[in-house]
């Protein structure tokens, strides 16, 4: 029994009391880090927990800090996950109609490779560095460039900046306007 009336727990390893650090941590299968954390931020008691031992070590007082762990850790669920769903669930199972169970068995009666797959769309937007590999392949300009390109103008129509990325339509095109100056007047 503590000084604060409270039992000892029954820890299973003997009547262990101030131990290294090291020493304890193993006996208690637990990470010497971890215990030092704990008595660093506080969550350990100086005197109570740990100590600094004569040789100038830290000591930890295993019986207390057993019991510590067993007044700080949540307490375990009795029963589990599917059987606390069940419960809260019970009597509020939605019906099903006979139509809907209709469909789902003709469903499951085609076979997989002629059931309806509706068309992908197109996104909207893709990253500029996925649309410079949809339009250059293996040769995709660098990051920089890209950059470089939607600050510039080069890519329309115009890249919008989301975030830290810049986003751009999958059909844009690039386009260098010095080149697009001297092409009409050119070719008039």
């Amino acid at each position: 029994m503590f000084s604060n009336g409270k039992k000892k727990p029954d820890s299973g390893i003997g009547d262990l009391g101030w131990m290294p650090f090291e020493a304890a941590a193993a006996k208690l299968k637990r990470s010497v880090a971890r215990i030092r954390a704990q008595a660093k931020d506080g969550k350990l008691q100086r005197g109570v927990h740990f100590r600094r031992a004569e040789s100038g070590g830290l000591e930890l007082h295993v019986e207390a800090y057993l019991a510590w762990l067993a007044e700080t850790s949540p307490p375990k669920r009795q029963k589990s996950l599917i059987e606390r769903i069940n419960e809260s669930h019970a009597g509020t199972r939605p019906t099903t109609s006979a139509a809907e169970l209709a469909s789902i068995n003709e469903l499951r009666a085609k076979p997989a490779e002629s059931r309806e797959t509706p068309e992908r769309r197109k996104p909207k937007l893709v990253p500029v560095s996925v649309w410079a590999e949809m339009m250059f392949g293996e040769y995709a300009p660098g990051r920089k460039t890209l950059l470089n390109w939607a600050h510039n103008g080069k890519i329309l129509p115009v890249p919008v900046k989301m975030g830290r990325q810049y986003f751009c339509s999958p059909e844009a095109r690039y386009i260098d306007p010095r080149a697009e100056r001297i092409s009409r007047m050119v070719n008039g």
